[in-house]
């Protein structure tokens, strides 16, 4: 909310406006220009006015993409129970949540570019893979054991 004082510092009117106005504001920012712009949200004769304009615009700039566009935008489901199994080694009963997560983003980037071992981590969890202490390198953190990823796998395709 902008204060009138404000307002009549940029050299607009606070003035206040009877409630016949009431929706009503100023927009200030946008560009050079300081229109009086409606503020309360467009009902659906609105919005439909105010899309094929938009959708007209983005045509003639060249900005339309994906569905908009007619293009096939089949989304990719992932199992991330498969996921984070694959990431472990032959020889590796357990890896703490870090190392899932950055070899998620480092194998499978298009899918897991921003997963974080927080992330990850509640997503197995919620599959009742058990949070467990890993050792690696001398440390113990936090991770998932193979068996437990296996488990939830067989779990899933038995119910």
């Amino acid at each position: 909310m902008v204060e009138p004082k404000a307002i009549c510092w940029y050299g607009l009117s606070g003035c206040p406006r009877p409630a016949a106005y009431k929706g009503v504001g100023i927009l200030r920012g946008a560009s050079d220009a300081t229109p009086t712009v409606r503020t309360y949200l467009a009902d659906a004769d609105d919005a439909e006015k105010i899309l094929i304009e938009a959708r007209k615009l983005r045509e003639a700039a060249g900005t339309l993409s994906g569905m908009a566009a007619g293009e096939d935008v089949a989304r990719v489901s992932r199992d991330v129970l498969a996921d984070v199994r694959a990431m472990f080694e032959p020889t590796e009963r357990g890896l703490q949540r870090e190392d899932i997560a950055g070899r998620l983003d480092d194998r499978l980037r298009e899918f897991y570019a921003d997963v974080t071992a927080e992330s990850i981590s509640a997503q197995v969890r919620s599959f009742g893979v058990r949070s467990v202490d890993v050792k690696c390198g001398g440390k113990a953190l936090k991770g998932a054991k193979a068996e437990d990823i296996d488990a939830a796998i067989h779990r899933r395709k038995a119910a």
